[in-house]
């Protein structure tokens, strides 16, 4: 199988956080790996029972780096989504009382 990657992906085991439903549903996860383009998530089964419960599209927190970024599954597994970060989000698209209950 050849890789389809536009840019090769880094080891980075950093935590983030998985939204969708208009803020309403949080999954907590591991950024397992990155790339400029997209990343490798491993889901928090107790917040998810799988990763299939994760819908296609959804926002994803970077804790470390202090992002959010539109997502979109390309791939998932049980307990792992590889994504495509579509783009990140500017401050003046996310709504404040929302990121401090996500970032909490």
């Amino acid at each position: 199988m050849s890789n389809q990657r536009r840019s090769p992906r880094h080891r980075v085991h950093e935590f983030g956080k998985i939204i969708f439903s208009n803020g309403k549903n949080i999954v907590a996860c591991v950024i397992v790996d990155a790339s400029q383009d997209g990343a490798r998530l491993m889901v928090d089964t107790g917040a998810a029972k799988n990763a299939s419960e994760i819908p296609d599209t959804f926002i994803l927190h970077h804790k470390k780096a202090g992002a959010f970024y539109n997502a979109k599954v390309v791939r998932r597994t049980d307990r792992t989504i590889a994504v495509r970060l579509l783009s990140s989000l500017d401050q003046s698209e996310i709504d404040h009382e929302r990121v401090a209950a996500v970032i909490g």
